[in-house]
C-alpha cells in the first residue's frame, strides 16, 4: 500500500440477508501526525506558562510582600 490517506469500506449483511450494514473510516499509511504534535506541545506550553505565572503569584509574590 502507498503512503497517503485512505477510507477503509467493511460491508455486513444480517443472518437472514434482509439488512446490510456499511462502516467508512478514514485511515493513514505512513504519515506522522504534525498537526496534533503542534498542537499539543502549543497547548503544553501554553499550560506551563499559565502555571509558572500562578505559582509566582501564588507563593513568589506574597514572599516579597510579607
Amino acid at each position: 500500500m502507498n503512503e497517503g490517506k485512505y477510507i477503509g469500506i467493511v460491508k455486513a449483511k444480517s443472518d437472514d440477508g434482509s439488512k446490510e450494514y456499511v462502516a467508512r473510516f478514514p485511515f493513514s499509511v505512513g504519515l506522522t501526525a504534525t498537526k496534533d504534535l503542534t498542537i499539543a506541545v502549543f497547548f503544553g506550553v501554553l499550560a506551563t506558562v499559565g502555571f509558572g505565572l500562578w505559582y509566582k503569584k501564588q507563593f513568589i509574590d506574597k514572599k516579597k510582600a510579607a
